[in-house]
């Protein structure tokens, strides 16, 4: 029975669901009326990034490996919506990788790596995609075969280091306290980066890594195959996000979230 104490609280409950239902109803006519969501895909990276910060906090990240870091794009995305752990980023590109050092230089806690992740150590021919402006994030170990990739590609050799390899120099990566994520974006070449890190893959409890509907470069595994080696790992899905979409909007890529959950 609703008393005195409590009716203003029923009165608002019932006001705010009625609202809710109402501003469902108009947005469902907005839809039927054949018009688009205005900024939907900000909106969408909005939530993928709320997505993923929580992701963080669930797992109580306090260092993020940041492989295939381009120009420092994700590294300031995390610290936007509110990481404020240890970041490692890895960058073989000279060029992006300037653009990253400067990027990175005033914050203590955000280092940077001048080489590439693989599978072995060694010097291996890298793809360098140049199309101008932020084209360099489609250059790959791989070969590109996919109308979306710039055409000019230079052929450039790029140091190769493994995870494991790096256990020596990275403070994280020797203490068992630590709580390590793994973030991949090496057009093709993550489950690569994973071969070359399995001493410490048990040690990272999350990761997110590029996965292909569609192959973009010559070899590179599907997004089933990738899904089925981190579920192998040990890993279990936690969201996937949109990264690219064709003209008729079939999905070319999603970013996966995975972790390691009870």
């Amino acid at each position: 029975m609703a008393t005195a104490a409590n009716a203003p609280f029923i009165g608002y409950s019932g006001g705010k669901a009625m609202m809710m239902d109402a501003v469902r109803r108009a947005g469902f006519r907005y839809l039927a009326s054949g018009r688009k969501v205005p900024q939907a895909r900000q909106i969408q990276r909005f939530l993928d990034r709320d997505s993923l910060i929580q992701v963080l906090r669930q797992l109580e990240v306090d260092c993020v490996f940041d492989i295939g870091a381009n120009r420092g794009q994700y590294a300031t995305s995390l610290r936007e919506i509110g990481y404020a752990g240890e970041i490692h980023s890895f960058e073989p590109i000279p060029g992006d990788f300037g653009v990253l050092s400067a990027t990175a230089a005033s914050d203590s806690l955000w280092h940077v790596h001048n080489f590439a992740l693989g599978r072995t150590a060694g010097t291996a021919e890298f793809n360098l995609v140049d199309g101008g402006g932020e084209c360099t994030v489609f250059s790959s170990f791989l070969k590109p075969n996919h109308a979306m990739i710039p055409e000019r590609v230079t052929k450039i050799p790029v140091e190769i280091k493994t995870l494991d390899a790096l256990v020596a120099d990275i403070e994280p990566l020797r203490d068992p306290a630590r709580r390590l994520f793994m973030k991949m974006d090496t057009q093709g070449f993550d489950i690569e980066v994973c071969e070359g890190a399995k001493a410490v893959l048990p040690r990272i409890i999350g990761l997110q890594s590029e996965i292909s509907v569609t192959q973009i470069y010559a070899g590179q595994p599907d997004y089933i195959e990738a899904l089925r080696y981190y579920r192998d790992l040990g890993f279990s899905l936690m969201d996937l996000a949109v990264v690219n979409r064709t003209a008729s909007r079939a999905v070319l890529e999603y970013d996966c979230i995975m972790a390691r959950v009870d």
